[in-house]
């Protein structure tokens, strides 16, 4: 197993925990967690937001998170997971500037960087209500008003997208950075 050598909380992004007519209280959550072997087990907002504090790399609680989930609750259950210092940086980053009352920002999370051709594709769906940037393995998408305006069609984007990902508020983010601050 490969483990890092700094103790660290670390932050996993559930994808779906709660749709489809499944229902997994947070407890219950944490519980399970707790089962494979990590400590400190926290949620944050009830969405799926998880914090373990650990010695095993981001890469490896993402496995394990995922692979446990799925086996306890007999589906899957796409894991993303930062560390503190990489969540400041998401929370810090304004790729669309300042952003005017009442517009959205969200932070779509990805396992690993998509190919140049793939983000570009992804950025095209950018129109005169949605905005998308990506950067590393987040998608930045800003919408002018709230989400549900969207013009980009839930279906439409995973298709151009063509992997998982998960979805939080900007301010979740920092909200998050907030309580577990980097160093």
């Amino acid at each position: 197993m490969s483990r890092s050598t700094t103790v660290q909380p670390l932050v996993a992004f559930l994808r779906a925990i709660n749709v489809g007519g499944h229902t997994v209280t947070m407890a219950r959550l944490r519980e399970l967690v707790g089962e494979l072997g990590y400590a400190d087990v926290a949620t944050f907002i009830a969405s799926g937001n998880l914090i373990v504090t650990t010695d095993r790399t981001p890469r490896q609680v993402e496995k394990d998170v995922a692979s446990g989930l799925e086996k306890a609750l007999g589906y899957a259950v796409e894991t993303y997971v930062r560390t503190p210092v990489e969540l400041s940086a998401i929370g810090e980053a304004e790729p669309f500037g300042t952003v005017e009352d009442g517009h959205k920002v969200q932070v779509g999370f990805l396992t690993a960087a998509l190919k140049a051709d793939a983000a570009r594709a992804v950025e095209d769906l950018s129109n005169d209500y949605d905005t998308l940037r990506v950067d590393g393995r987040e998608i930045y998408w800003h919408t002018r008003g709230g989400v549900s305006g969207s013009l980009i069609k839930p279906a439409v984007f995973a298709r151009t997208l063509t992997v998982p990902t998960t979805m939080r508020n900007v301010n979740t983010i920092r909200r998050l950075v907030a309580k577990y601050p980097p160093g």
